[in-house]
């Protein structure tokens, strides 16, 4: 279950952060499309009066177009991006949602930890390498149990119980008193009646908690079980006991194998990616200010419009791929962080 829960958790956070990459992305284009519409409004002007060549302003006049279409791509990339985050998190798709950005020390963040300790860390935290080692601990009391079954088997229970009726009653003595009998003496000639003592008693339900105490019974049993003809039985599940330990042994051990190599394979990319992230920047900075010295020079006229597209470009692409390359970097250090079950967010 805890492994299911730390599934889900990362794919939340993979489509958190693809929202923000969208939002990122999208603001880009949007930002690209300015630039090119003013371009695009400037040069109308000056074509129209016949300054340029008409080419010129059609080349912008095309970028815009292409442009749009980023726009319109990426505000349909995002609307999906959001999509999905709402279906993870079980809850109503609304296109209206806000999601909070993340701060800018979460992207500046290094991992000093050694491959090695993460894997270390991860044997004791990670939910899967748990549940494996306790499929092999209930392997080995398995083959406990049927070696068991080979010895005399000794037992020993007791039993206490009572009963209840509604029906049952019981007399109780109230007093003695005098009575004539059924026998008489002849005394004169006239048979008089023999008195005789008679004791009276009056009958009641015996109550719930007195029938509880009456009625206890109590018993010890001593028993003995020797195995004789059934031997041959258990041994061979004891046989099969030993193969199954063997199997969940080596499934234990796979398991940490590929859990080490995921670590280092993340690890690997987590680093990669960061070295990524890093050039990017400079290669944004690099091609910004290639953009404000080609956007200078074709406003001036001394550069053509493939010149300044191709200086656009470049820095439009950069700036893509460096938001994407900045998401990937955070997504790469909660997935270390996963592996050493620190909270991921």
């Amino acid at each position: 279950m805890q492994q299911a829960k730390d599934n889900l958790t990362i794919n939340i956070i993979l489509a958190y952060l693809n929202v923000l990459s969208a939002e990122d992305i999208l603001q880009s284009s949007r930002d690209q499309q300015i630039v090119t519409e003013k371009q695009v409004e400037r040069l109308n002007i000056l074509n129209q009066s016949g300054a340029i060549p008409p080419s010129q302003y059609y080349d912008l006049k095309g970028q815009y177009a292409n442009d749009e279409i980023a726009v319109a791509d990426n505000e349909a990339a995002l609307e999906t991006a959001k999509l999905n985050l709402a279906q993870l998190l079980n809850i109503p798709y609304n296109k209206n949602m806000d999601i909070e950005r993340l701060p800018n020390d979460a992207f500046n963040k290094n991992y000093d930890v050694a491959p090695d300790q993460v894997y270390q860390t991860a044997l004791q935290q990670f939910a899967q390498i748990k549940a494996v080692h306790f499929r092999t601990e209930s392997a080995e009391k398995t083959i406990r149990y049927y070696k068991g079954q080979l010895y005399p088997t000794l037992s020993l229970s007791g039993n206490i119980n009572t009963n209840y009726s509604s029906a049952a009653t019981q007399s109780l003595f109230v007093n003695s008193s005098e009575v004539p009998s059924s026998d008489y003496v002849v005394i004169n000639g006239n048979q008089v009646p023999v008195i005789t003592k008679q004791d009276n008693f009056n009958t009641q339900k015996i109550d719930y908690g007195h029938q509880l105490n009456n009625n206890l019974f109590t018993s010890i049993n001593l028993g003995l079980r020797i195995p004789l003809f059934n031997a041959s039985q258990v041994r061979s599940r004891i046989k099969i006991a030993k193969i199954d330990m063997k199997n969940t042994e080596l499934v234990e051990q796979n398991t940490k194998t590929l859990l080490q190599q995921s670590i280092e394979r993340a690890y690997v990319n987590f680093t990669n990616t960061s070295n990524k992230y890093k050039i990017l920047l400079d290669q944004v900075n690099s091609f910004a200010e290639s953009f404000r010295s080609a956007e200078i020079r074709f406003n001036a006229g001394a550069i053509t419009s493939v010149d300044y597209l191709i200086a656009k470009n470049n820095l439009d692409r950069t700036n893509t791929n460096l938001i994407t390359a900045k998401y990937d970097f955070v997504l790469r250090s909660k997935v270390l962080d996963y592996y050493q079950g620190k909270p991921l967010w």
